[in-house]
């Protein structure tokens, strides 16, 4: 099998371990069962969507989200691929004359319907886990550990989806995989003018919402990753659709991702930090269409404890962030009496910290960004941007609005002894496919 070359999501053809041979033997009926209940999983996203009131059709999307806003955000993502798994059921159902492993029409539709149901089952499978945006800019730009501490990595859940609190944009310069990729095939192999997710974040522009992770046999990060983008509306689409972002999953390895980076620190984050469950777990009827649905989200409990996350079961990150200013401390243990020093960012990173009894334990701490010397300049804005390996192997760029800039070149980072430079070695998983998504169609809510 050709290997794809190394671009922002490590997309890779994807094998499917014999799943065609069951699919020939049983036919669309094998898969029906777990279609439905993906279908059943998604309307509940979109009702709850409906419910808090901060998802409408045709109205912009908010421009920050909360813990609850999980269920529409996963929901969203998954809408166009079981639209077109359930349009492939006639072509499963009934192949052509001959064996239907030689029918090539058959053969799409199968490998199309087995990897967009493996892709929407671990999405749903994902213990969900929110990050609020500034947060997670500051985790995604910290050094990755190192291979040997990712190497002992253990998950708390098998498999774990993290959720940021807006949309992280993606730089022009992240748009590196080839342009043929930017278009879809119909089944039979002939390309059409439809674009795919990452033709239209190309197109359109966008970046991600959240990632999609997994531990590997024994421990460690597995090598599957599953991106959740989000692409800029589209005015050219007809009707309020013009205001709507189109949401997707991009599967990759992380082997070949220049994002690598990201999903390292977020498995790091929810592996070693401390993490908040909701207060309260909502407990809805199973019918998102029923009488008994419409009465529980019209309860002050459900408005209550709803944006927190309780209906979704989202983990929220218990986070400590107080950035001070650092005394400028002479060699005698004294204040010094030079000049202070120029506003700059202590960057975070991840470090080995001493515990236990008698500090004979030691334990990988993620030391968050502080600011040096706040008083002493312009501060730049917050970008909320995926940062760029280069970014993170470096220097930060610095921003501002009127030009004055930060200085940048004062990073303190950990000693080389506490093992933080390096970046991580994936671990093995299976090849996933390029990505083949069709536009995200209108989602029909209660």
């Amino acid at each position: 099998m050709t290997r794809a070359p190394t671009t922002a999501f490590g997309i890779q053809p994807r094998g499917l371990g014999g799943s065609e041979v069951a699919v020939a033997r049983h036919g669309f009926a094998g898969i029906v069962g777990q279609l439905d209940a993906l279908f059943a999983a998604a309307r509940r996203d979109a009702a709850l969507a409906w419910a808090s009131g901060r998802w409408r059709p045709g109205r912009p999307d908010p421009e920050t989200y909360v813990p609850g806003d999980v269920a529409a955000l996963r929901g969203f993502a998954v809408a166009a691929d079981l639209a077109r798994v359930a349009s492939y059921q006639s072509v499963i159902a009934a192949p052509t004359a001959g064996p239907p492993e030689d029918d090539e029409v058959w053969r799409t539709a199968v490998i199309r319907t087995i990897t967009c149901l493996a892709d929407t089952t671990a999405l749903y499978e994902a213990v969900p886990h929110f990050l609020d945006a500034e947060t997670a800019v500051g985790i995604l730009g910290s050094r990755p550990p190192e291979p040997s501490d990712l190497a002992e990595l253990r998950l708390p859940y098998p498999r774990i989806s993290v959720w940021f609190g807006r949309v992280l944009e993606l730089g022009a310069e992240m748009h590196d995989w080839p342009s043929g990729w930017d278009h879809l095939a119909d089944l039979g192999g002939r390309p059409t003018p439809e674009r795919t997710v990452v033709g239209d974040l190309r197109a359109l522009g966008g970046g991600i919402e959240g990632v999609v992770l997994a531990e590997q046999p024994g421990g460690g990060l597995a090598n599957e990753v599953l991106w959740l983008v989000s692409v800029n509306p589209d005015a050219s689409r007809p009707g309020t659709a013009a205001l709507d972002r189109y949401r997707a999953t991009v599967w990759g390895q992380l082997s070949s991702a220049r994002l690598a980076h990201v999903a390292r620190n977020l498995a790091a984050t929810v592996s070693w930090a401390e993490w908040h469950e909701p207060d309260r777990s909502l407990s809805l009827p199973d019918d998102p269409v029923s009488r008994d649905w419409r009465k529980a989200v019209r309860r002050g409990e459900f408005r209550r404890h709803e944006p927190k996350g309780a209906a979704a079961g989202v983990r929220v990150l218990d986070v400590s962030r107080t950035p001070v200013g650092d005394r400028v401390v002479g060699g005698n243990g004294r204040a010094g009496t030079h000049a202070s020093p120029i506003t700059h960012l202590r960057r975070a990173h991840w470090r080995h910290q001493r515990v236990g009894p008698g500090l004979a334990e030691r334990r990988l701490v993620r030391v968050p960004a502080t600011v040096v010397n706040p008083g002493g300049g312009p501060l730049a804005p917050v970008v909320y941007r995926v940062p760029a390996p280069d970014d993170v192997a470096g220097k930060c760029p610095a921003t501002t609005d009127a030009g004055d800039e930060i200085d940048l070149r004062h990073i303190d980072l950990p000693d080389h002894r506490d093992g933080t430079r390096a970046e991580a070695a994936a671990g093995d998983g299976s090849p996933p496919r390029p990505s083949t998504h069709e536009h995200q169609p209108e989602v029909s809510l209660p």
